[in-house]
Order: structure tokens, then C-alpha cells, then sequence
């Protein structure tokens, strides 16, 4: 008898386990199936704006197919742009990456940027493969193009941009990108190549610093000192003024600072800064 009952608790636990396991197994089938199927290929359109709700370009993503997951494969897959309210901060660090990485001496001009972030199904997913990106409408030179992506928690990464020819025959740039978070920066921007121009005067050196397309190709600094006292009357008083203070100015030293081309004045279409070295 005892012989008998013991293959009968053997049996009721055997066919509890089977009865679990396939409890287990049909709720692991359940759960892999609605994130199993490859979402479709798809192509994807949306405007950039700036921070001042300025249209500034156009973002394509060419969404290759299994880059999403869903139930099924024709899932609705969505890219929402918004666009980028710390974009200087952004700028820091991309700025900041570079030197890193051993391109310094540039300074970033103009630029394109957003927040990227992809729905499927109304639902904010990951890519799970890279995503080529196309930027249209800009006026950014493609020889000094960079393009950067930036999640805010890894140093930003830079890949490599195109420029390729869209079906209208417009220019525009590409670039291809993993996303490791949900929303990630993508944007482009001109790194322009940081310039000098220097030149001696008496014992001193004045030194002008922008960036390689401040000026154009040729032209020359020229400076002179200011000696007329009338018009050192003038910076003097000017200075004063400046500095909102009663205290004399004394010794001054001024300087007639310009470019020239061809025999004619030209002025830096960007910013510049001067400085005098003197013993």
C-alpha cells in the first residue's frame, strides 16, 4: 500500500509540474510574440525648427527594416522633432569632444539640431539598428560639415556626414547613427578652422584672431600706431566713458587696426579679437 501511494504523489506532482511548466512557457510565448515580429521599412519626414520656432532645415530617417519590434509588422512607427532648448549647452560639449579627440582650433558656426525620438505604436522604443539620417533646406557648407549625435549622458559622437544629391537635384547632407536612448540630439554644424593674422609695429605685435572665413582669401592686416595727439584726445576720452570712472587715463598707446584687399578696405564678416603684445 505504501508503494502505491507513493507512485500516486509521484504522479500528482509530476503532472503539477507539466501543468506549470506549460503555464510558463505559454506566457513566455505570449509575452516574446507581441515584441518578436520586425516592423517594416519606412521613411520618415519632419521639419527642424529652432528654438525660436524658426523652420531651419528638414530631417529624413531612413528606417531600415527589423529596427523596431512590434505585434506585427506593419506596426505605425512615428519620429517626433522637437527642437533643442539647450543648443548651446550641446554645442559645449560636442566643442569640448572635439578638443578630445584632437581637433582643436575650430570654432562652430552655423547649425542644425533637434531631439529625435522614435513611437511605435504610440510607445517610445529604441532603435535596435542604425538609422540614416538626411538634413535638406539648410545653408550649411558641406566641406566643413559635422555632424554629431548627443544623448546627454555619453560623449557625443560624430558621424560621418555626406553630401549627396536628393531626387529634386538639391544638395543635402547625410549621415548614418545608432540611438542608445530613447531621445538623442542629432544635428550638424560648420567647424570652421580658427585663423591668425599678425603683425610687428615698433616693438609691439598686434595679433588678430577669428575664424578662416572672417576674411577673405588675401586680404592683409595693416596697422599703424596713433600719434596725433588730438585724436589720442579722443580714444582717451572715449575710454573714460567706457569705463564709467573720473580717473585719468595715462599712457595710452592706440593703434589703427584694418584689412586690405586689392588697395581697398575690407571689414570681417564674423567676429574677431585683437591683442597687443609688448615688452
Amino acid at each position: 500500500m505504501k508503494h502505491t501511494k507513493k507512485k500516486r504523489l509521484l504522479a500528482i506532482v509530476l503532472c503539477m509540474i507539466l501543468v506549470l511548466s506549460t503555464g510558463i512557457a505559454a506566457f513566455a510565448n505570449e509575452n516574446v510574440g507581441l515584441q518578436s515580429v520586425a516592423c517594416q521599412a519606412a521613411t520618415l519626414e519632419r521639419v527642424i525648427k529652432n528654438a525660436e520656432g524658426e523652420d531651419v532645415g528638414t530631417l529624413i530617417a531612413d528606417i531600415p527594416e527589423g529596427t523596431f519590434l512590434a505585434s506585427s509588422s506593419d506596426a505605425n512607427i512615428q519620429m517626433d522633432v522637437q527642437a533643442d532648448a539647450g543648443a548651446d549647452g550641446v554645442l559645449d560639449r560636442v566643442q569640448q569632444q572635439l578638443e578630445t579627440n584632437g581637433e582643436a582650433g575650430y570654432t562652430l558656426n552655423n547649425y542644425v539640431m533637434a531631439d529625435v525620438t522614435f513611437y511605435v505604436n504610440g510607445e517610445k522604443q529604441v532603435p535596435q539598428q542604425p538609422i540614416t539620417f538626411t538634413v535638406k533646406g539648410t545653408n550649411l557648407d558641406s566641406q566643413k560639415a559635422v555632424a554629431f549625435s548627443d544623448d546627454r549622458q555619453n560623449n557625443p559622437t560624430f558621424p560621418d556626414v555626406t553630401e549627396v544629391t536628393a531626387e529634386d537635384g538639391s544638395k543635402v547632407l547625410q549621415f548614418t547613427a545608432d540611438m542608445d536612448s530613447e531621445t538623442s540630439v542629432f544635428g550638424v554644424t560648420e567647424a570652421l578652422q580658427d585663423k591668425e593674422w599678425s603683425t610687428q609695429v615698433g616693438n609691439a605685435t598686434v595679433k588678430v584672431t577669428g575664424t578662416e572665413d572672417a576674411l577673405p582669401e588675401g586680404a592683409q592686416l595693416t596697422v599703424s600706431e596713433i600719434t596725433a595727439e588730438n585724436e589720442k584726445e579722443a580714444i582717451e576720452n572715449a575710454v573714460m566713458e567706457q569705463e564709467n570712472d573720473d580717473s585719468a587715463v595715462t599712457n595710452i598707446v592706440a593703434y589703427d587696426i584694418k584689412f586690405m584687399m586689392n588697395g581697398q578696405e575690407v571689414q570681417p564678416s564674423s567676429p574677431v579679437q585683437v591683442s597687443v603684445d609688448s615688452p
